[in-house]
């Protein structure tokens, strides 16, 4: 459906692996050593490149206790991309989007966000609080708040692809997290498989909203 198909064996070890990964991962635009999160926070636009800004380069902000807005936004914010995609080609034809299927038959470009914070409390998509999972779905074809531990992110994604940027923004969505405390907040595209035929990326608005 979203990833490439994988065996199941390496299907979890990445999986086992992400946790660490996160925490492991040499920042992107990182603030100083010891640099404290400000009081104030304004509104930020994050640019995520399919290619360089996965799980082993985030990008990552410094964000006090509260609530946040992230908003996939178009090239107009700023931004490079508006969507991307894990295959080197797009065979989908409607603009409405076509079915993530197993295995794969339409290929194209897609939205989702993966967003990742151990002081996460709650995240909320469409209205709803995301289900919450221990690991990372098999084929993550509908939204998630994983929890496993001291790991805590939530990916936002869907089960369509699209045959452009334009109409696979047109369907993303924008989330709400919680902060309990202070804390550094990572934000990478995810791709479990293999990155150098990725294409395109995401940018993403992050504003506080409490």
């Amino acid at each position: 459906m979203f990833a490439k198909p994988l065996p199941f064996l390496s299907a979890l070890l990445c999986t086992s692996l992400l946790a660490t990964t996160l925490v492991q991962a040499a920042p992107n635009q990182a603030p100083k050593p010891n640099a404290k999160p400000r009081n104030n926070f304004e509104t930020q636009i994050i640019k995520l490149d399919a290619r360089v800004h996965g799980a082993n380069n985030p990008i990552r902000l410094n964000l006090p206790q509260g609530s946040y807005e992230v908003k996939p936004v178009s090239k107009a914010a700023g931004g490079q991309y508006e969507a991307w995609s894990v295959w080197d080609r797009t065979n989908c034809p409607r603009s409405k989007g076509c079915p993530r299927l197993v295995p794969t038959r339409f290929t194209g470009m897609h939205n989702n966000y993966y967003v990742s914070s151990a002081q996460l409390s709650q995240v909320i998509v469409d209205g709803k609080a995301l289900p919450i999972v221990k690991e990372i779905p098999q084929y993550r074809s509908t939204s998630y708040f994983l929890q496993n531990g001291g790991n805590r992110a939530y990916e936002v994604t869907e089960n369509f692809t699209y045959p452009d940027e334009a109409s696979a923004l047109a369907a993303a969505k924008a989330s709400t997290f919680s902060l309990d405390k202070d804390s550094q907040v990572a934000f990478m595209l995810l791709d479990l498989s293999r990155s150098t035929d990725n294409r395109g990326g995401m940018t993403l608005q992050v504003r506080k909203i409490n």
